[in-house]
């Protein structure tokens, strides 16, 4: 991301350095040579002159940061149109359900006015800025001429010193209006370049530690002791999660439900250390999600969100997000176990049909399939899903809950669900209500050393090499 977002500001520095700054030195160069020779003609015009260009400077640093201003607001505004007009458009058909079309277009029209009225302020600031130097420049040369007759009519200066001398100031003023020009275009580019700078400045709000350590060999062993959470802002006693403990183990299904807004969607965030909690510990294989790097501790976990969001582009590239190179055969496998495969192999070009946004030219249910095997193929040891059975159909429920079957034996899986199909399938059910976590079906009976075997058994069938044991410690 911040690759693509830089791209733009090294644009502007790459026009900066091989178009501004060279206009700007030889414009330079001509104002000193310029100003040497009206000096050695009649020192004093020339001091009156080079005063002149000092005001006419003075005005441009001035009037530029007003223009700037004016810029940077407008570019706000310019900004606010596109992203209303990306949201209008991706939820058109929430806006015609609703029938708030006219609400949208009175929406768009306000904005789109207050940004109109933006580009007339930086227009008028450019205007102004211009007539400005105009003026200055027409009383410059006034005061130049008018000098100069008064020392022809006192024998101190010829007449064609006098042309030499007013066409010298001429030259001298064309630098200071190219300036001048410039300063637009630069005052534009500078506002653009300081947004891009806010925006790549950001510091995330979860960090390292400077001793954060990689996982190695994970086991997949989730804990939460006694987890609390709360939004910035609200009360400390508006608890999302209060003293929330529970364990995830490989090997075992476990399905938290809940009513809308009791707290689930923040849970997986917690596990994905998107949130911090607000008091508690969570653990993943016996060690503080403190002390584990951020880039390594996301890596053991693959994801299906609610909202099956789909890259565009070709099939492949939507299915493979692994930093290797494209393994055809475990894609093919992995399709098959989502009941996917032979629908892909009779599209006219296989993995490279081309995906529109989101996937809207595949039907819901296999969006949520295709959803699916792309979180299998990351092959992970930690599996989240968020609703993978809403919004689609019959059959799709089955194909899914049968890959979900093949899949749970050696990874351990998280799944937010109300409906009883995946419950009945859970080893563990967790119900969140009103913050509060409670566990209301647990089928293993097996003890801590057995749980632990169990675990190592299931590692030593995926995992190569040796694997520690410093989690049953």
């Amino acid at each position: 991301m911040t690759t693509c977002s830089s791209r733009p500001l090294f644009f502007f520095q790459g026009r900066l350095l091989t178009k501004t700054i060279p206009v700007i030195f030889r414009h330079l160069v001509i104002t000193l040579f310029t100003l040497s020779i009206m000096f050695w003609l009649e020192p004093w015009l020339a001091a009156a002159g080079m005063f002149m260009v000092v005001i006419l400077a003075v005005l441009v640093r001035f009037q530029g940061g007003s223009l700037r201003y004016c810029s940077r607001n407008k570019r706000t505004l310019e900004g606010k149109v596109s992203g209303f007009t990306q949201e209008v458009v991706k939820g058109m058909t929430t806006v015609q359900a609703l029938s708030a079309e006219d609400y949208v277009r009175d929406r768009f029209i306000d904005i789109n006015r207050a940004t109109l009225k933006a580009g007339i302020k930086e227009t008028a600031a450019a205007v102004n800025m211009e007539r400005t130097m105009q003026i200055i420049n027409g009383f410059a040369v006034s005061l130049i001429m008018g000098g100069g007759a008064v020392l022809v009519l006192s024998n101190q200066l010829t007449v064609g010193d006098l042309t030499v001398f007013v066409a010298y100031m001429v030259q001298l003023l064309k630098p200071v209006e190219k300036i001048n020009e410039m300063a637009s275009a630069v005052s534009r580019g500078l506002t653009r370049a300081e947004h891009l700078t806010s925006l790549l400045n950001v510091k995330p709000e979860i960090q390292d530690k400077p001793n954060a350590v990689a996982i190695k060999d994970c086991l997949g062993v989730i804990e939460f002791r006694s987890v609390s959470f709360s939004y910035p802002g609200h009360a400390t006693e508006q608890r999302v999660l209060d003293k929330v403990s529970f364990r995830l183990v490989p090997g075992q299904l476990t399905v938290v439900t809940g009513n809308s807004g009791s707290g689930k969607s923040t849970l997986i965030n917690l596990i994905l250390r998107q949130l911090i909690p607000t008091s508690g510990e969570i653990l993943i294989d016996g060690k503080s999600y403190k002390e584990v790097a951020l880039a390594s501790l996301r890596e053991q976990f693959a994801v299906m969100l609610q909202q099956h969001h789909l890259f565009s582009g070709t099939l492949r590239d939507a299915l493979w997000l692994n930093s290797t190179d494209i393994n055809e055969g475990y894609v093919w496998k992995t399709l098959a176990k989502v009941d996917m495969e032979n629908y892909v192999r009779q599209l006219p070009q296989g993995l490279d049909t081309i995906l529109n946004e989101d996937g809207h030219n595949f039907s819901g249910g296999q969006r949520a399939r295709i959803s699916l095997a792309r979180a299998l193929l990351l092959d992970r040891r930690i599996l989240l899903l968020d609703e993978p059975l809403a919004n689609i159909d019959e059959r799709s429920q089955k194909i899914i809950l049968k890959a979900l079957d093949q899949i749970r034996q050696c990874k351990t899986c998280l799944v937010i669900s109300h409906l009883p199909v995946l419950i009945d399938k859970a080893d563990t059910v967790l119900r969140l209500d009103g913050g509060m976590l409670s566990i209301q079906h647990h089928k293993s009976n097996l003890n801590e050393k057995e749980l632990y075997d169990e675990i190592i058994d299931c590692m030593l069938q995926t995992l190569p090499g040796k694997i520690t044991t410093d989690f049953a410690k």
